[in-house]
């Protein structure tokens, strides 16, 4: 609850599962909606009809609702694709949860393996490769861009590109498709610097770009 909100203070008169929103309680403060909560919040603080609500305690129970609705947000942007903790941390302060409440996630995520950077590391470059055709160079860098220690990218690094052969066949391959594609174009040089900067910009190391061009021209 922000500083601006001003709590609701009274005795719980009644709770009330909200139709919409499922796993949530609508909590009434002298017959009027006070606020809205997970149901293992109520759980957790004892919430009832009596329940005296100080200000005090408003201010914990929807500190804790920030919690779950935190967690919740997480998983759901887990069940897509799995992330690095820097992607996890934006999406969470892009939501405005509170820096406890973004934190306390972080940890609960890391500490139950669904947030792991060097798993995603190893995912994301895996990917890259296989599905996107992109080389180590390309790779490196954008996992640096999402936070991803040295250590561990260059761990995927070595893992998802052990087979030099298998860069060099995926790299030979677009080469020759990109080569094709330009056969219109009359100069020799300027189709060789076309291939060279696609190669490159794909992430392939400058000296296997040099060999492949020369097996194509």
């Amino acid at each position: 609850m922000s500083d601006a909100e001003e709590p609701q203070i009274g005795r719980i008169t009644s709770l009330k599962a909200q139709v919409k929103a499922r796993g949530s309680v609508s909590v009434f403060v002298d017959g009027q909606f006070a606020f809205g909560v997970n149901r293992d919040v109520v759980l957790e603080f004892g919430l009832k009809k009596g329940f005296e609500l100080t200000e005090e305690a408003q201010r914990a129970i929807l500190e804790r609702e920030d919690h779950f609705k935190a967690r919740f947000t997480a998983l759901n942007f887990l069940s897509y694709r799995e992330r690095s903790e820097q992607e996890m941390r934006g999406r969470l302060q892009r939501s405005k949860y509170s820096e406890s409440a973004v934190e306390s996630t972080i940890d609960y995520l890391k500490s139950s393996g669904l947030l792991n950077d060097a798993s995603f590391a190893v995912t994301y470059a895996e990917g890259r490769f296989r599905s996107g055709g992109y080389g180590p160079v390309r790779v490196r860098h954008d996992l640096r861009k999402k936070g991803i220690d040295d250590a561990s990218i260059e761990q995927a690094i070595n893992d998802v590109y052990s087979e030099d052969e298998d860069l060099m066949t995926t790299a030979r391959d677009l080469g020759r498709r990109r080569w094709e594609k330009l056969s219109r174009e009359k100069d020799d040089r300027k189709r060789r610097k076309k291939v060279y900067d696609y190669l490159v910009r794909r992430g392939f190391p400058y000296v296997m770009v040099l060999t492949i061009l020369d097996e194509l021209s």
